[in-house]
């Protein structure tokens, strides 16, 4: 009787020998839905590299440092809590991508993100991998050409422990195109990054990282926190339903205007005194609120609503009240317009 049942117990074992290695390689690179060439490139890339490393106790940042400037592969880490972990290790023959899921460790995981491998916890592996760049569904010419630039602009950036502010300004001068940050609620956030010849689109993407987002407005890429960019995103200015024929004459006027600007942490009432001599009409901003906000703002060529909506950030919008453009918050806006 007991015979009878060593080869069931061998041939479980053998299933659950087989099914480890398959559960082992799902976790070493989780990949997008539709990966392009470039990623299934990388993919195999990870598997071919053969990688000899040893780590005693050292800091997960420096042992992906000396990974990829061992194997010339952009490797980035994403969210802070894999920022805390040390990796001990001493391994010979192994895998890049198996490397890479052993420094990770349990809780970690490794995906593949255009010619990037984000390494962090898997929760916010996940959220990188899912937020890609907010694009308008009916976009206008300049939005279109802003489309294109993200996946065929390539750009190489190394930022140490630097501010977003800094990082999105930088971006910008590289590309000779406009980045903002929207809010402030990510302006004193830091980034370490390392990247050579990614897509606009990738770096966009890791350098919002968790809880960020990146975002097509007009002729501008917007990086910020996800509820930030989102809800400017989706702003529209406040029109009355009965528009005068003088009213609709200005918003028609201004709609197509272009116009440069640039804020460093201006109050809004001097930033509606420039636009008001630059736009030669009235813009006025509600004096109940005025005095809290300001804006930092750089945009070169930028359309008029581009411009008001990202002056306005995620807490004011603006519209038509009155004959004068005005900026407020929406609540207040709305029972100054009294409209849609």
């Amino acid at each position: 009787m007991m015979r009878a049942r060593f080869p069931l117990l061998a041939a479980s074992l053998f299933v659950v020998a087989l099914c480890v290695p398959c559960h082992a390689q799902e976790k070493v690179l989780r990949l997008p839905d539709k990966p392009t060439p470039e990623e299934q490139g990388l993919v195999a890339a990870l598997n071919e590299k053969r990688v000899d490393v040893s780590f005693a106790d050292a800091q997960i940042s420096d042992a992906m440092n000396y990974l990829r400037d061992l194997t010339g592969v952009n490797i980035v880490l994403v969210g802070e809590s894999i920022k805390k972990r040390a990796v001990t290790m001493d391994i010979k023959g192994v895998s890049l991508g198996a490397a890479l899921n052993l420094a990770a460790g349990p809780e970690g995981a490794c995906s593949v993100l255009g010619n990037a491998v984000c390494v962090g916890s898997a929760g916010d592996v996940d959220a990188v991998m899912k937020n890609d760049v907010l694009l308008p569904e009916d976009p206008t010419p300049e939005e279109a050409e802003m489309i294109e630039m993200l996946d065929k602009k390539r750009v190489t950036i190394s930022f140490e422990q630097t501010p977003m502010a800094d990082v999105v300004n930088f971006l910008g001068t590289l590309t000779e195109m406009n980045a903002v940050l929207v809010g402030d609620k990510m302006r004193k956030d830091t980034r370490t990054v390392n990247l050579d010849n990614a897509t606009l689109r990738i770096a966009a993407r890791i350098l919002a990282d968790v809880g960020g987002r990146a975002a097509v407005i007009g002729n501008c890429l917007c990086l910020g926190e996800a509820k930030d960019v989102e809800t400017v995103f989706g702003k529209d200015a406040l029109i009355p339903d009965n528009p005068k024929d003088n009213e609709i004459a200005l918003y028609g006027a201004l709609k197509d205007k272009k116009m440069d600007v640039s804020f460093e942490e201006t109050p809004l009432p001097d930033v509606t005194r420039f636009l008001q001599t630059l736009l030669e009409c009235n813009v006025v901003a509600d004096e109940e609120i005025a005095a809290k906000y300001q804006a930092s703002l750089t945009i070169r060529k930028g359309g008029f609503d581009t411009v008001l909506r990202l002056i306005c950030g995620p807490d004011l919008n603006y519209g038509i009240a009155h004959e004068v453009i005005y900026i407020s918050t929406d609540e207040r806006l709305k029972k100054m317009v009294g409209g849609k």
